[in-house]
């Protein structure tokens, strides 16, 4: 099976901490793959140098195909509507918005309504339907239950 990421003997340090110790895994195409540990165990860490949003100190980092990310912590200007958010970044992503994806999300009926108004759950389906709107071929989901309900 193709492999989509490779990470190959991952450092990051914060000064003198070294919080990722030559961490080393491979994700394959069609393969859900998972990073758990106690809080400060550097699973966000890892996960914004995958992305691309932190500079690591040393090792190396291969994606193959195009990513999605829902970050652990995201907000959207308080005033803009879900609609508006999704047309920004349709339009940065060059996509169009999928209505069937925003109804499977439950949030099709949130369109009129201001991002600073959701709920922490609406929030979060806001942001995973941000993450699939280039349809990604790697989807990034840090912490993808935090602030939801049961039912959420």
């Amino acid at each position: 099976m193709k492999e989509m990421i490779t990470v190959k003997g991952l450092i990051k340090r914060y000064g003198k901490n070294e919080v990722l110790h030559g961490v080393n895994f491979n994700v394959h195409a069609g393969e859900i793959f998972g990073l758990l540990g106690v809080n400060g165990a550097g699973k966000t860490t890892t996960f914004e140098c995958l992305e691309g949003l932190r500079k690591y100190d040393a090792g190396k980092i291969e994606i193959r195909g195009k990513i999605g990310i829902q970050l652990q912590t995201a907000s959207l200007p308080e005033y803009i509507k879900v609609k508006e958010a999704i047309h920004l970044f349709a339009n940065w992503n060059h996509t169009t918005e999928d209505k069937a994806q925003l109804h499977a999300l439950g949030i099709s009926h949130l369109s009129e309504q201001y991002y600073g108004k959701l709920s922490t759950g609406q929030k979060r389906r806001v942001h995973l339907a941000l993450a699939l709107l280039r349809e990604p071929d790697i989807l990034f989901l840090d912490e993808p239950s935090a602030g939801l309900d049961v039912e959420g």
